[in-house]
Protein backbone atom coordinates (compact mmCIF):
# COMPACT_ATOMS: atom_id res chain seq x y z
CA UNK A 1 0.00 0.00 0.00
CA UNK A 2 2.87 2.31 0.66
CA UNK A 3 4.89 2.08 -2.14
CA UNK A 4 1.09 1.98 -4.49
CA UNK A 5 1.02 5.67 -2.08
CA UNK A 6 4.43 6.54 -3.23
CA UNK A 7 4.00 5.56 -7.08
CA UNK A 8 0.76 7.79 -7.20
CA UNK A 9 2.33 10.83 -5.69
CA UNK A 10 5.25 10.15 -7.71
CA UNK A 11 2.96 10.10 -11.16
CA UNK A 12 1.46 13.27 -9.57
CA UNK A 13 4.66 15.33 -9.36
CA UNK A 14 5.23 14.37 -12.78
CA UNK A 15 1.83 15.78 -14.17
CA UNK A 16 2.37 19.05 -12.02
CA UNK A 17 5.95 19.80 -13.32
CA UNK A 18 6.94 21.57 -16.26
CA UNK A 19 8.40 19.17 -18.99
CA UNK A 20 11.64 20.64 -20.56
CA UNK A 21 11.80 21.17 -23.89
CA UNK A 22 14.39 19.49 -26.65
CA UNK A 23 18.09 20.88 -25.83
CA UNK A 24 19.55 20.91 -29.50
CA UNK A 25 17.57 22.81 -32.50
CA UNK A 26 16.05 20.27 -34.81
CA UNK A 27 18.93 19.77 -37.45
CA UNK A 28 17.07 17.09 -39.19
CA UNK A 29 14.80 20.07 -40.11
CA UNK A 30 17.09 22.39 -40.87
CA UNK A 31 19.11 20.07 -43.01
CA UNK A 32 15.78 19.38 -44.95
CA UNK A 33 15.13 22.26 -45.87
CA UNK A 34 18.48 22.97 -46.87
CA UNK A 35 18.97 19.90 -49.13
CA UNK A 36 15.83 21.09 -50.32
CA UNK A 37 16.44 24.53 -51.37
CA UNK A 38 20.36 23.20 -53.20
CA UNK A 39 18.25 20.12 -54.56
CA UNK A 40 17.24 21.67 -58.32
CA UNK A 41 21.20 23.23 -58.64
CA UNK A 42 22.54 20.02 -57.76
CA UNK A 43 20.80 17.87 -59.93
CA UNK A 44 21.37 20.34 -62.92
CA UNK A 45 25.08 19.81 -62.11
CA UNK A 46 24.74 16.55 -62.19
CA UNK A 47 22.49 16.17 -65.44
CA UNK A 48 25.30 17.55 -67.42
CA UNK A 49 28.47 17.10 -65.85
CA UNK A 50 28.01 13.10 -64.84
CA UNK A 51 24.30 11.80 -66.29
CA UNK A 52 24.64 13.07 -69.99
CA UNK A 53 28.62 12.18 -70.96
CA UNK A 54 27.52 8.63 -69.21
CA UNK A 55 24.65 8.32 -71.52
CA UNK A 56 26.28 8.74 -74.48
CA UNK A 57 30.31 8.22 -73.86
CA UNK A 58 32.34 9.28 -76.46
CA UNK A 59 34.03 6.77 -78.86
CA UNK A 60 37.50 5.79 -78.47
CA UNK A 61 39.76 4.49 -81.38
CA UNK A 62 40.24 0.80 -81.14
CA UNK A 63 43.73 1.06 -80.30
CA UNK A 64 42.96 2.37 -76.67
CA UNK A 65 40.18 0.06 -76.00
CA UNK A 66 37.48 0.87 -78.34
CA UNK A 67 33.70 1.21 -76.63
CA UNK A 68 34.98 -1.21 -73.69
CA UNK A 69 37.79 1.64 -72.14
CA UNK A 70 34.79 4.45 -72.99
CA UNK A 71 32.36 2.69 -70.98
CA UNK A 72 35.28 2.09 -67.90
CA UNK A 73 35.85 5.79 -68.53
CA UNK A 74 32.13 7.24 -67.37
CA UNK A 75 31.76 4.27 -64.62
CA UNK A 76 33.71 6.35 -62.20
CA UNK A 77 30.50 9.06 -63.13
CA UNK A 78 28.03 6.12 -62.13
CA UNK A 79 29.57 5.46 -58.86
CA UNK A 80 29.77 8.71 -57.44
CA UNK A 81 25.73 8.77 -58.20
CA UNK A 82 25.17 6.16 -55.88
CA UNK A 83 25.16 7.88 -52.52
CA UNK A 84 23.05 11.30 -53.79
CA UNK A 85 20.97 8.46 -55.73
CA UNK A 86 20.80 6.83 -52.11
CA UNK A 87 19.80 10.23 -49.98
CA UNK A 88 17.58 11.52 -52.73
CA UNK A 89 15.14 8.05 -52.38
CA UNK A 90 15.21 8.63 -48.51
CA UNK A 91 14.20 12.00 -48.77
CA UNK A 92 11.49 11.31 -51.27
CA UNK A 93 9.85 8.51 -48.70
CA UNK A 94 9.73 10.92 -46.10
CA UNK A 95 6.82 12.33 -47.62
CA UNK A 96 5.02 9.19 -47.50
CA UNK A 97 3.59 8.79 -44.25
CA UNK A 98 0.88 7.25 -44.67
CA UNK A 99 2.87 4.08 -46.68
CA UNK A 100 5.58 4.11 -44.16
CA UNK A 101 2.54 3.85 -41.79
CA UNK A 102 0.91 0.89 -43.18
CA UNK A 103 4.06 -0.54 -43.83
CA UNK A 104 5.22 -0.83 -40.06
CA UNK A 105 2.05 -2.02 -38.58
CA UNK A 106 1.13 -4.61 -41.15
CA UNK A 107 5.18 -5.82 -40.50
CA UNK A 108 5.15 -5.70 -36.60
CA UNK A 109 1.59 -6.74 -36.75
CA UNK A 110 0.82 -3.68 -34.64
CA UNK A 111 -2.90 -2.61 -32.77
CA UNK A 112 -4.90 -0.54 -30.57
CA UNK A 113 -4.70 -2.77 -26.86
CA UNK A 114 -7.51 -4.85 -26.52
CA UNK A 115 -6.73 -5.49 -22.68
CA UNK A 116 -5.35 -3.34 -20.44
CA UNK A 117 -2.93 -4.47 -17.59
CA UNK A 118 -1.59 -2.21 -14.96
CA UNK A 119 1.64 -1.85 -16.94
CA UNK A 120 0.04 -0.88 -20.03
CA UNK A 121 -1.72 1.77 -18.27
CA UNK A 122 1.11 3.10 -16.68
CA UNK A 123 3.12 3.14 -20.10
CA UNK A 124 -0.36 4.45 -21.60
CA UNK A 125 -0.82 7.38 -19.15
CA UNK A 126 3.13 8.08 -19.23
CA UNK A 127 2.82 8.54 -23.09
CA UNK A 128 -0.51 10.69 -22.87
CA UNK A 129 1.23 12.46 -20.11
CA UNK A 130 4.52 14.06 -22.34
CA UNK A 131 2.98 13.57 -25.80
CA UNK A 132 -0.73 14.06 -26.39
CA UNK A 133 -1.98 12.70 -29.36
CA UNK A 134 0.43 10.20 -29.72
CA UNK A 135 -1.15 6.83 -30.81
CA UNK A 136 -0.19 3.74 -29.00
CA UNK A 137 -0.38 0.59 -30.31
CA UNK A 138 1.04 -2.98 -28.97
CA UNK A 139 2.05 -5.91 -30.24
CA UNK A 140 2.64 -7.51 -26.56
CA UNK A 141 3.53 -11.08 -27.89
CA UNK A 142 6.73 -10.36 -29.11
CA UNK A 143 9.90 -10.04 -26.46
CA UNK A 144 12.14 -9.35 -28.81
CA UNK A 145 11.25 -6.03 -29.34
CA UNK A 146 10.90 -3.09 -26.71
CA UNK A 147 9.66 0.48 -28.22
CA UNK A 148 10.10 2.65 -31.23
CA UNK A 149 8.41 5.71 -32.70
CA UNK A 150 6.99 5.87 -36.49
CA UNK A 151 4.84 8.38 -38.53
CA UNK A 152 1.35 8.58 -39.03
CA UNK A 153 1.16 11.62 -40.99
CA UNK A 154 3.78 15.04 -41.53
CA UNK A 155 2.66 16.11 -37.81
CA UNK A 156 1.09 12.85 -36.10
CA UNK A 157 3.06 9.87 -34.63
CA UNK A 158 2.88 6.76 -33.20
CA UNK A 159 4.64 4.49 -30.59
CA UNK A 160 4.28 0.91 -30.90
CA UNK A 161 4.78 -1.29 -27.61
CA UNK A 162 6.26 -4.56 -27.39
CA UNK A 163 6.08 -7.37 -24.45
CA UNK A 164 10.37 -6.25 -24.37
CA UNK A 165 9.52 -3.11 -22.89
CA UNK A 166 6.59 -4.62 -20.49
CA UNK A 167 9.19 -6.61 -19.07
CA UNK A 168 11.43 -4.23 -18.54
CA UNK A 169 8.68 -2.18 -17.07
CA UNK A 170 8.22 -4.87 -14.24
CA UNK A 171 11.58 -5.60 -13.47
CA UNK A 172 13.47 -1.76 -13.78
CA UNK A 173 10.31 0.65 -13.82
CA UNK A 174 12.60 3.74 -14.35
CA UNK A 175 14.73 1.75 -16.85
CA UNK A 176 11.72 1.46 -18.69
CA UNK A 177 10.47 4.44 -18.48
CA UNK A 178 13.44 5.71 -20.26
CA UNK A 179 13.21 3.66 -23.09
CA UNK A 180 9.31 5.56 -23.25
CA UNK A 181 10.50 8.83 -22.61
CA UNK A 182 13.63 8.66 -25.12
CA UNK A 183 10.89 7.80 -28.15
CA UNK A 184 8.61 10.21 -26.59
CA UNK A 185 11.22 12.75 -27.29
CA UNK A 186 11.59 12.10 -30.77
CA UNK A 187 7.82 12.55 -31.24
CA UNK A 188 7.89 15.81 -29.34
CA UNK A 189 11.07 17.25 -31.67
CA UNK A 190 9.68 16.29 -35.04
CA UNK A 191 12.41 13.43 -35.20
CA UNK A 192 9.74 11.18 -36.53
CA UNK A 193 8.85 11.90 -40.29
CA UNK A 194 12.77 11.25 -41.00
CA UNK A 195 13.77 8.78 -38.52
CA UNK A 196 12.39 6.03 -36.77
CA UNK A 197 10.71 2.64 -37.72
CA UNK A 198 9.75 2.24 -41.03
CA UNK A 199 12.28 5.41 -42.12
CA UNK A 200 13.91 4.18 -45.33
CA UNK A 201 16.03 7.54 -44.74
CA UNK A 202 17.20 6.12 -41.50
CA UNK A 203 17.78 2.87 -43.17
CA UNK A 204 20.08 4.10 -45.92
CA UNK A 205 22.26 6.04 -43.89
CA UNK A 206 22.53 2.92 -42.04
CA UNK A 207 23.30 0.23 -44.57
CA UNK A 208 25.25 2.65 -47.12
CA UNK A 209 28.20 0.28 -47.04
CA UNK A 210 25.83 -3.38 -48.04
CA UNK A 211 23.69 -0.42 -50.45
CA UNK A 212 26.87 0.62 -52.37
CA UNK A 213 28.72 -2.84 -52.87
CA UNK A 214 25.30 -3.88 -54.33
CA UNK A 215 24.90 -0.92 -56.67
CA UNK A 216 28.49 -0.69 -57.53
CA UNK A 217 29.93 -4.24 -57.79
CA UNK A 218 27.05 -5.91 -59.52
CA UNK A 219 27.41 -2.92 -62.09
CA UNK A 220 30.78 -3.49 -62.53
CA UNK A 221 30.40 -7.13 -63.02
CA UNK A 222 27.46 -6.42 -65.45
CA UNK A 223 30.05 -4.04 -67.49
CA UNK A 224 32.52 -6.20 -67.15
CA UNK A 225 30.84 -9.43 -68.37
CA UNK A 226 29.37 -7.62 -71.19
CA UNK A 227 32.20 -6.27 -72.63
CA UNK A 228 33.63 -10.18 -71.90
CA UNK A 229 31.15 -11.33 -73.93
CA UNK A 230 31.53 -8.92 -76.59
CA UNK A 231 35.15 -9.51 -76.55
CA UNK A 232 34.29 -13.32 -76.80
CA UNK A 233 32.12 -13.08 -80.06
CA UNK A 234 34.35 -10.88 -82.15
CA UNK A 235 37.67 -13.07 -81.20
CA UNK A 236 35.04 -16.13 -82.62
CA UNK A 237 33.91 -14.31 -85.68
CA UNK A 238 37.60 -13.63 -86.35
CA UNK A 239 38.82 -17.15 -86.14
CA UNK A 240 35.82 -17.89 -88.34
CA UNK A 241 37.54 -15.85 -91.30
CA UNK A 242 40.68 -17.14 -90.50
CA UNK A 243 39.27 -20.04 -91.25
CA UNK A 244 37.38 -19.52 -94.24
CA UNK A 245 40.72 -17.59 -95.10
CA UNK A 246 42.43 -20.96 -94.31
CA UNK A 247 40.31 -22.81 -96.44
CA UNK A 248 40.80 -20.64 -99.58
CA UNK A 249 44.70 -20.75 -99.20
CA UNK A 250 44.90 -24.04 -98.88
CA UNK A 251 42.93 -24.37 -102.70
CA UNK A 252 45.13 -22.15 -103.90
CA UNK A 253 48.27 -23.91 -102.66
CA UNK A 254 46.81 -27.25 -103.96
CA UNK A 255 46.30 -25.40 -107.85
CA UNK A 256 49.90 -24.16 -106.89
CA UNK A 257 51.20 -27.36 -106.36
CA UNK A 258 49.34 -28.93 -109.35
CA UNK A 259 51.57 -26.55 -111.67
CA UNK A 260 54.77 -26.95 -109.98
CA UNK A 261 54.78 -24.26 -107.99
CA UNK A 262 55.43 -23.41 -104.77
CA UNK A 263 52.53 -23.14 -102.08
CA UNK A 264 52.29 -19.97 -100.35
CA UNK A 265 52.42 -19.71 -96.92
CA UNK A 266 49.88 -17.66 -94.80
CA UNK A 267 50.90 -18.38 -91.41
CA UNK A 268 48.92 -20.01 -88.09
CA UNK A 269 46.25 -18.13 -86.49
CA UNK A 270 46.83 -20.67 -83.04
CA UNK A 271 44.46 -21.05 -80.40
CA UNK A 272 41.45 -18.67 -80.53
CA UNK A 273 40.52 -19.38 -77.45
CA UNK A 274 43.67 -18.75 -75.47
CA UNK A 275 44.41 -15.37 -77.12
CA UNK A 276 40.85 -14.11 -76.19
CA UNK A 277 41.39 -15.88 -72.42
CA UNK A 278 45.13 -13.70 -72.93
CA UNK A 279 43.12 -10.61 -74.26
CA UNK A 280 40.55 -10.56 -71.26
CA UNK A 281 42.91 -11.16 -68.26
CA UNK A 282 45.91 -8.65 -69.62
CA UNK A 283 42.50 -6.15 -69.65
CA UNK A 284 41.15 -6.92 -66.17
CA UNK A 285 44.57 -6.80 -64.38
CA UNK A 286 45.40 -3.64 -66.85
CA UNK A 287 41.93 -1.29 -67.36
CA UNK A 288 39.30 -3.48 -64.60
CA UNK A 289 41.27 -4.04 -61.32
CA UNK A 290 42.72 -0.56 -61.53
CA UNK A 291 39.55 1.24 -62.56
CA UNK A 292 37.82 -0.51 -59.72
CA UNK A 293 40.15 0.09 -57.04
CA UNK A 294 40.20 3.67 -58.05
CA UNK A 295 36.36 4.21 -58.42
CA UNK A 296 36.06 2.18 -54.79
CA UNK A 297 38.78 4.64 -53.09
CA UNK A 298 36.95 7.68 -54.68
CA UNK A 299 33.49 6.65 -53.71
CA UNK A 300 34.66 5.70 -49.65
CA UNK A 301 36.03 9.50 -49.36
CA UNK A 302 33.06 10.45 -51.68
CA UNK A 303 30.05 9.03 -49.29
CA UNK A 304 31.03 10.69 -45.64
CA UNK A 305 31.05 14.15 -47.52
CA UNK A 306 27.38 13.51 -48.70
CA UNK A 307 26.15 12.00 -45.85
CA UNK A 308 27.77 13.39 -43.06
CA UNK A 309 25.84 16.16 -42.55
CA UNK A 310 22.29 14.05 -42.52
CA UNK A 311 24.18 11.70 -39.99
CA UNK A 312 25.18 14.74 -37.74
CA UNK A 313 21.17 15.96 -37.45
CA UNK A 314 20.39 12.35 -37.04
CA UNK A 315 23.02 11.86 -34.36
CA UNK A 316 21.76 15.07 -32.67
CA UNK A 317 18.20 13.77 -32.25
CA UNK A 318 19.47 10.97 -30.79
CA UNK A 319 21.34 12.62 -28.39
CA UNK A 320 18.59 15.25 -28.12
CA UNK A 321 16.26 12.68 -26.89
CA UNK A 322 18.87 11.41 -24.31
CA UNK A 323 19.17 14.41 -22.34
CA UNK A 324 15.34 14.75 -22.77
CA UNK A 325 15.21 11.49 -19.96
CA UNK A 326 18.04 12.95 -18.07
CA UNK A 327 16.20 15.92 -17.22
CA UNK A 328 12.82 14.53 -16.93
CA UNK A 329 14.22 11.63 -14.74
CA UNK A 330 16.84 14.20 -12.96
CA UNK A 331 19.58 11.07 -13.52
CA UNK A 332 21.56 9.23 -15.58
CA UNK A 333 21.87 6.55 -14.29
CA UNK A 334 18.17 4.97 -15.32
CA UNK A 335 19.25 5.97 -19.54
CA UNK A 336 22.10 4.14 -18.81
CA UNK A 337 20.60 1.18 -17.19
CA UNK A 338 18.11 0.86 -19.87
CA UNK A 339 21.51 1.49 -22.63
CA UNK A 340 23.48 -1.59 -21.24
CA UNK A 341 20.12 -3.81 -21.16
CA UNK A 342 18.69 -2.40 -24.71
CA UNK A 343 21.13 -1.45 -27.42
CA UNK A 344 22.69 -4.61 -28.16
CA UNK A 345 27.15 -5.40 -27.82
CA UNK A 346 27.90 -5.17 -31.60
CA UNK A 347 31.13 -4.86 -32.77
CA UNK A 348 32.86 -1.40 -34.81
CA UNK A 349 32.21 -3.18 -37.93
CA UNK A 350 28.81 -4.22 -37.18
CA UNK A 351 27.89 -0.24 -36.18
CA UNK A 352 29.26 1.08 -39.44
CA UNK A 353 27.69 -1.44 -41.62
CA UNK A 354 24.34 -1.31 -39.87
CA UNK A 355 23.92 0.91 -37.40
CA UNK A 356 25.45 4.36 -38.10
CA UNK A 357 22.65 6.48 -37.89
CA UNK A 358 22.73 6.15 -34.00
CA UNK A 359 25.83 7.44 -32.28
CA UNK A 360 27.94 4.73 -30.45
CA UNK A 361 26.94 3.30 -26.96
CA UNK A 362 29.66 4.74 -24.98
CA UNK A 363 29.62 7.92 -26.60
CA UNK A 364 25.59 8.30 -25.96
CA UNK A 365 26.63 7.13 -21.90
CA UNK A 366 29.06 9.44 -21.72
CA UNK A 367 27.02 12.51 -22.94
CA UNK A 368 23.78 10.74 -20.82
CA UNK A 369 26.51 11.74 -17.84
CA UNK A 370 27.57 15.07 -19.14
CA UNK A 371 25.90 16.42 -21.92
CA UNK A 372 24.49 19.27 -19.59
CA UNK A 373 27.27 20.62 -18.43
CA UNK A 374 28.62 23.69 -19.80
CA UNK A 375 31.54 22.21 -22.59
CA UNK A 376 29.64 19.17 -23.38
CA UNK A 377 26.59 20.92 -24.66
CA UNK A 378 28.66 23.55 -26.22
CA UNK A 379 30.43 20.56 -28.14
CA UNK A 380 26.66 18.96 -29.01
CA UNK A 381 25.54 22.22 -30.15
CA UNK A 382 28.28 23.10 -32.43
CA UNK A 383 28.34 19.04 -33.51
CA UNK A 384 26.09 19.54 -36.88
CA UNK A 385 27.47 23.10 -37.91
CA UNK A 386 30.77 21.99 -37.69
CA UNK A 387 30.23 19.21 -40.07
CA UNK A 388 30.85 21.33 -43.06
CA UNK A 389 34.27 21.91 -42.08
CA UNK A 390 34.84 18.26 -42.07
CA UNK A 391 33.37 17.79 -45.15
CA UNK A 392 35.27 20.56 -46.77
CA UNK A 393 38.50 18.49 -45.66
CA UNK A 394 37.31 15.55 -47.09
CA UNK A 395 36.68 17.37 -50.52
CA UNK A 396 40.46 18.56 -50.36
CA UNK A 397 41.71 14.86 -49.70
CA UNK A 398 39.61 13.52 -52.37
CA UNK A 399 40.74 16.54 -54.76
CA UNK A 400 44.22 16.10 -54.02
CA UNK A 401 43.67 12.01 -54.56
CA UNK A 402 42.17 12.91 -58.23
CA UNK A 403 44.79 15.68 -59.37
CA UNK A 404 48.00 14.31 -58.34
CA UNK A 405 47.87 11.78 -61.57
CA UNK A 406 46.73 14.73 -64.07
CA UNK A 407 47.98 17.89 -63.03
CA UNK A 408 51.39 19.36 -62.08
CA UNK A 409 51.60 21.00 -58.50
CA UNK A 410 51.14 24.47 -59.69
CA UNK A 411 47.98 23.44 -61.36
CA UNK A 412 46.93 21.62 -58.60
CA UNK A 413 47.01 24.51 -56.05
CA UNK A 414 44.98 26.64 -58.33
CA UNK A 415 42.49 24.26 -58.82
CA UNK A 416 42.15 23.62 -54.95
CA UNK A 417 42.00 27.37 -54.33
CA UNK A 418 39.39 27.91 -56.55
CA UNK A 419 37.22 24.97 -55.50
CA UNK A 420 38.13 26.08 -52.08
CA UNK A 421 36.89 29.67 -52.61
CA UNK A 422 33.32 27.94 -53.79
CA UNK A 423 33.18 25.44 -50.93
CA UNK A 424 33.39 28.91 -48.73
CA UNK A 425 31.03 30.96 -50.61
CA UNK A 426 28.61 27.60 -50.23
CA UNK A 427 29.84 27.43 -46.63
CA UNK A 428 29.35 31.17 -45.71
CA UNK A 429 25.45 31.25 -45.68
CA UNK A 430 24.92 27.57 -44.26
CA UNK A 431 26.95 28.81 -41.11
CA UNK A 432 25.35 31.89 -40.63
CA UNK A 433 21.89 30.10 -40.96
CA UNK A 434 23.16 27.95 -38.27
CA UNK A 435 24.51 30.80 -35.99
CA UNK A 436 21.01 32.60 -36.20
CA UNK A 437 18.98 29.04 -35.56
CA UNK A 438 21.15 28.83 -32.31
CA UNK A 439 20.34 32.69 -31.22
CA UNK A 440 16.38 31.90 -31.68
CA UNK A 441 15.97 28.28 -30.83
CA UNK A 442 16.18 28.62 -26.86
CA UNK A 443 13.54 31.24 -27.30
CA UNK A 444 10.72 29.14 -29.62
CA UNK A 445 11.90 25.80 -28.31
CA UNK A 446 8.40 25.37 -26.94
CA UNK A 447 6.46 27.08 -29.77
CA UNK A 448 8.25 24.27 -32.11
CA UNK A 449 7.71 21.10 -29.88
CA UNK A 450 3.81 22.31 -30.00
CA UNK A 451 3.79 21.55 -33.63
CA UNK A 452 4.14 17.82 -33.55
CA UNK A 453 2.81 17.63 -29.37
CA UNK A 454 -0.67 18.72 -27.84
CA UNK A 455 1.29 18.86 -24.02
CA UNK A 456 1.54 22.41 -22.71
CA UNK A 457 3.28 22.10 -19.28
CA UNK A 458 6.69 23.03 -21.48
CA UNK A 459 9.70 25.51 -20.79
CA UNK A 460 12.49 26.91 -23.01
CA UNK A 461 16.35 25.54 -22.62
CA UNK A 462 17.71 27.44 -19.44
CA UNK A 463 20.88 27.84 -20.16
CA UNK A 464 21.57 30.46 -22.76
CA UNK A 465 25.08 31.28 -22.24
CA UNK A 466 26.54 28.10 -24.29
CA UNK A 467 24.06 28.77 -27.28
CA UNK A 468 25.39 32.23 -27.43
CA UNK A 469 28.67 31.49 -27.70
CA UNK A 470 28.13 28.23 -30.35
CA UNK A 471 26.13 30.80 -32.69
CA UNK A 472 28.98 33.22 -32.38
CA UNK A 473 31.64 30.37 -33.01
CA UNK A 474 29.50 29.67 -36.15
CA UNK A 475 29.04 33.53 -37.06
CA UNK A 476 32.33 34.10 -36.83
CA UNK A 477 33.41 31.15 -38.98
CA UNK A 478 30.76 32.44 -41.87
CA UNK A 479 31.99 35.80 -41.81
CA UNK A 480 35.77 34.32 -41.84
CA UNK A 481 34.66 32.01 -44.86
CA UNK A 482 33.27 35.41 -46.67
CA UNK A 483 36.47 37.31 -46.25
CA UNK A 484 38.61 33.93 -47.62
CA UNK A 485 36.70 33.06 -50.46
CA UNK A 486 37.32 36.83 -51.53
CA UNK A 487 40.93 36.45 -50.73
CA UNK A 488 40.93 33.45 -52.90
Amino acid sequence: MTSDHAASDNEGSHLSQLHQSGILPPWLWFWLVTYLLLLPSVLVYHWQETIQPMLSPQPLPAGVGGSHMAIMLVLPGFTELLPIAMLLIGVVYVFMPHLRRRRVEHRYNLALPSTITPVLEEIIETVREYAPGVEVKVNLRRGDQVAFTYATGYRRSAIAIFGGLVKLWRSDREAGRAVLLHELGHCRHGDVLMVGAGSFFETLLNAWLPFLVLFFIVPSILVFGGTSISSFQEHWQMAQQWNEVSRQAEDINAQLRGLGLDPVDVGSQGNWFLGWLSVLVKNFFTVELPGSISSIISLLILTPIIIATPLMATWCAEFNADQFVVAEQQSSEPLLRSLALVSPTISRWTWLTSRLSHPPTKLRQWMARHGRTPNPLLALLLLFPLTYIAKLIFLNIRAIATMMVIFNPGEMLQTLLQANATGLRAFAPFSLGTGVVLLLYPKLAVVWERLFCKERRMTNPTSYKEYAIAAAIVGGLGALAYGLAGML
